[in-house]
């Protein structure tokens, strides 16, 4: 099934990237190197248009699955954060911060 994942990779929707990360992490199944590396070179490719649920739920599964995506990708995933900010619910903000808190990462005090 991921291997099937990876050739329609490009044609994914913010919910189905999310989907595939979060399906491992509750699985704790971890993919592989390769397969991580196509998945956030997609989301970073399609990260302004994800919503409150698909950036919690990605950097819960991202931290879940013990990836560190890189400042980099921190970076723009708290970018994308503030703009669905009004969205977010508790249970994203609790998913969001605990990814923080794993990494020892802090997304500075906007976010905070």
């Amino acid at each position: 099934a991921l291997e099937e994942t990876m050739l329609k990779l490009a044609s994914f929707k913010p919910q189905e990237i999310t989907n595939c990360l979060w399906a491992c992490a509750a699985l704790r199944y971890h993919p592989g190197e390769e397969i991580l590396i196509a998945l956030l070179t997609e989301t970073r490719r399609k990260l302004w248009s994800f919503t409150a649920q698909n950036v919690s739920n990605s950097l819960w599964a991202l931290a879940t699955l013990d990836c560190n995506p890189g400042k980099d990708l921190l970076t723009a995933f708290f970018r994308q954060t503030m703009h669905v900010l009004p969205g977010f619910g508790p249970q994203n903000l609790s998913n969001t911060l605990w990814a923080c808190a794993t990494w020892g990462y802090n997304p500075g005090q906007d976010v905070l």
